[in-house]
């Protein structure tokens, strides 16, 4: 039935995807990527590879897995490849423009709320890129008025596709943070802006590197921390007394953060570890 496999059964399909991927990731992801393959096409879930070894897939249906093999080899990230990533419960759809959502901002977004106890907060997701941050805080926190903020209109024209998609009424701005003075006050200011220093674009995987949106990742050496000292400028008008500042972090700066911090006179600070013991999450109470 087609140039690439014996017969259509699931279980063939799995096989070839696996093989051909073996030659880009080690066995343990390329396995997670065929999984995942499975699930965003058929909805299947780990179990249902079991039981619907024998099932037949349809031309249409593999066609699909073969397009995005192709794109796979071409080094294009899964999530690009079938342009949706799994976020807090969520399918989100993102594409070159927006970041692939990480478990480490899940795990930011999830301390965000824990620890935010009114039912109606204002939150402002900067940077939001394909709207992960916010949508999942009020996809949990449906009382919540949420704005999210991006200098990329077409980061923001997906954010805006994932929240109608959800059935998710926010509030988008298009504005560099650099140069946006905000006129409205929030209670929580949560953000995962850029902050990897150019120096280190060498050391990366080339996928993330190659197909990333570079304004979303990069920073020059020589000011790492823009962002941050941005958003903590903007703090001292945008912030609600008693509101919070969440921050993805990267996991080298937490020395430099804190000295920031206490050069705006921001001393109620903590930093929080990932589940990878890591720390990558900045908390700072107004």
């Amino acid at each position: 039935m087609n140039n690439y496999i014996r017969d259509n059964r699931a279980s063939t399909m799995r096989h070839y995807l696996k093989v051909e991927l073996l030659a880009l990731y080690d066995a343990r992801e390329a396995d997670q990527i065929v999984k995942l393959l499975f699930h965003h096409y058929l909805g299947w879930s780990s179990t249902d590879l079991l039981v619907k070894q024998q099932d037949g897939l349809s031309e249409s249906e593999i066609l699909l897995f073969h397009h995005a093999l192709k794109k796979l080899k071409q080094g294009i990230p899964v999530q690009y490849a079938v342009g949706a990533a799994n976020f807090m419960d969520m399918v989100l759809k993102v594409n070159q423009n927006t970041l692939i959502p990480r478990p480490e901002t899940e795990e930011l977004v999830r301390l965000a709320l824990d620890e935010t106890r009114m039912e109606q907060p204002q939150v402002l997701d900067i940077g939001t890129g394909s709207g992960c941050i916010g949508l999942g805080f009020k996809k949990h926190r449906p009382l919540a008025v949420v704005t999210l903020l991006d200098a990329s209109q077409d980061a923001l024209d997906v954010a805006a596709a994932n929240a109608q998609a959800l059935n998710l009424e926010v509030d988008l701005i298009c504005a560099d943070i650099l140069h946006y003075s905000p006129k409205v006050q929030w209670d929580v200011i949560i953000s995962n802006p850029p902050y990897i220093p150019l120096s280190e674009k060498q050391s990366m995987a080339p996928r993330v590197v190659a197909h990333e949106p570079h304004l979303a990742l990069f920073v020059t050496d020589q000011q790492p921390l823009v962002f941050y000292e941005r958003i903590l400028q903007i703090a001292r008008i945008a912030l609600k007394p008693g509101g919070r500042i969440y921050f993805e972090i990267h996991e080298q700066m937490a020395d430099s953060l804190r000295k920031l911090c206490l050069d705006y006179g921001r001393n109620a600070i903590r930093f929080q570890k990932d589940m990878q013991g890591k720390t990558r999450m900045l908390v700072i109470d107004n």
